[in-house]
This record gives C-alpha cells, structure tokens and sequence, in this order.
C-alpha cells in the first residue's frame, strides 16, 4: 500500500547498503549460509536490485529484470533476505545453491516482491589440479507482486533462467582464465524476447 512517510537514509539522505552475513560449516562437507541486506537509494536511480545470493554466479552477469530494477521515480528501501549452501559429495562433485527475497519499497507509492534461485554443479580439479568446472541454472531476480498503482499491479509475466556454464584454468599461481557459455531465456522474464547466448572470458591475475 502507499505510505506517504518520509524516510532518510545514508549520510546527508545518500544512497547506502548494509549486510549482515552468518556462514555456518556443520562438518567438512557442509556449508551453509544466511545473509541480510538492508539498503536505501534516494531520488529517481535504479534501485539497484539487491539479491543476497552467497554464490554468485560466476560471470556476476545476474541482473534481473528491468521491472526489479526500476525505482518509479521514488526513493527506494531495500530489506532483502538470502540463504545458500554446499555439499561436498566427492573430492570431484560439489551441489550448491541458493534463494534469495526482497522486498521493495518505494516510498509513497507502494511495494513489490522480489525473488531469486539458483543450483549449481562443480567439479575441482576437472581436467587437472587447481582448475574448476561448473554449471548453474537459476532465475534472475523476478518481480512476484507489486502494489496497483506501480505498473498497473503487473509483475513480471513470465520466468527466463539463467544456465551458465564456465571452466576455469589455472594459468599458474599468478594467474587463470575462464571461458564460459551462458544462455539466457525469456530475457528481461519476458516470453516474447528471443533467448540470449553470450559467450564471455574473464581473466584473473594474484599479486
């Protein structure tokens, strides 16, 4: 619902973002995380979507919608909630994943859901010591409901995943490098979009 308060965050009424982060080890081949995000954007800039999801995918190239996005013009609050994990099955195989909420509120006009999730495969030491192998399939953050005035009370209308996979190489102490495959469909959770195929490297240097 509106609310008509006035709500200042930050130093000077700024832009700011908090998290608190708790990663619990229960044995050596379970790890286990919870996180909180709590952030304020002022004026008409993107909310800047909050997805307090551990385990990143690993080009970082998660978004989300352009709907999740989108501050109507209003300062925005950002309470976000996530939880991830990881099992070793194997000294090869490790399953993972993570969930992640928001909730957004843009003052004086109203609030929207906002959610995330993603499992992920890999496989250390594929193809040699120190190198890594993965692949994760997940959603973007996704508008589940919004308030009647923001949009026209529409959320996002339909669900596009995120399938990604990567290899990384290790170079040498100093360096890897990691090509990857990542197909998006339904981008911008949109049906009527064409699917995305992007292929991306990224390489990483240790001083």
């Amino acid at each position: 619902m509106p609310t008509t308060r006035t709500y200042r965050g930050g130093l000077f009424n700024g832009r700011y973002a908090a998290l608190a982060q708790v990663i619990l080890h229960p044995s050596e081949e379970f790890r286990i995380g919870f996180a909180y995000i709590n952030s304020y954007t002022p004026g008409t800039r993107s909310t800047g979507t909050q997805s307090p999801d551990l385990v990143n995918p690993i080009f970082g190239t998660a978004t989300g919608s352009n709907l999740s996005n989108d501050a109507f013009g209003r300062p925005v609050v950002v309470n976000a909630y996530g939880i991830s994990g990881t099992l070793d099955i194997s000294e090869n195989l490790a399953i993972g994943g993570w969930v992640g909420y928001a909730h957004h509120t843009y003052i004086g006009r109203g609030d929207a859901d906002v959610w995330n999730w993603a499992v992920n495969l890999a496989f250390p030491d594929l193809f040699g010591e120190g190198n890594i192998g993965g692949i994760v399939v997940g959603m973007e953050p996704r508008v589940t409901e919004i308030s009647n005035n923001l949009n026209n009370g529409q959320p996002d209308e339909d669900v596009g995943l995120h399938i990604e996979g990567y290899y990384r190489y290790r170079i040498n102490d100093n360096m890897d490098i990691t090509p990857g495959l990542i197909w998006i469909t339904a981008p911008d959770h949109n049906a009527e979009n064409d699917d995305a195929i992007l292929g991306v490297v990224r390489t990483r240097f240790f001083f």
